[in-house]
């Protein structure tokens, strides 16, 4: 059991972010998530499905055919239901990068890869338009190091470019809920 819920078989993660380095390596989130979550559950026939990133996704370059193939995978588990998110010290948010224009020129995508200058792999996203449609989203932010981040979130000049998150903030049109603690408070 965990956290209370014996049963997570009718469970199903998709990865808003996912590092395309070694599957294997700490880096990567699937790794962290089947390390530290679903290994966690000891009875195999109650743990969660995680739809993963195909193996040759992993080590390799984005194309735009690797691109419409994941779409469409996940197209086949529309919509999801609820949205666990962080919040970068940056106004990030699943590889939602600031500056990146893809966010918004692909916004309508399901998903789209991305490189940042100073990571040797590329990643894969889900877009915004994937993520607002979910039934609810929750941003788990906690640390000092993001007090500033929130704070431009919901007070700096609307100016998703630069500040990511801004952009689910203002279009998301159901409730959003934050969790933090009082570090990453401490601005407001």
């Amino acid at each position: 059991m965990l956290n209370g819920i014996n049963d997570w078989s009718k469970t199903t993660f998709l990865l808003s972010d996912e590092r395309l380095c070694d599957k294997n390596a700490e880096s990567s989130n699937h790794y962290q998530l089947q390390k530290f979550f679903v290994e966690l559950i000891s009875d195999d026939l109650c743990k969660p499905d995680i739809i993963s990133v195909p193996e040759n996704f992993y080590l390799s370059k984005a194309s735009e055919k690797k691109q419409k193939l994941f779409s469409s995978l996940i197209e086949h588990y529309r919509y999801p239901k609820f949205s666990l998110l962080g919040l970068g010290s940056d106004s990030h948010t699943a590889s939602l990068f600031p500056y990146n224009k893809n966010n918004i020129q692909l916004k309508n995508e399901n998903c789209f890869f991305m490189k940042r200058d100073n990571e040797s792999y590329y990643r894969i996203t889900l877009s915004y338009s994937y993520i607002m449609e979910s039934d609810e989203i929750v941003f788990l932010v906690i640390g000092d190091n993001k007090s500033e981040a929130i704070y431009n979130s919901l007070h700096s000049k609307y100016d998703p470019l630069r500040y990511p998150v801004q952009y689910i903030i203002k279009n998301y049109h159901r409730k959003i809920t934050l969790f933090s603690d009082s570090k990453a408070l401490s601005m407001l």
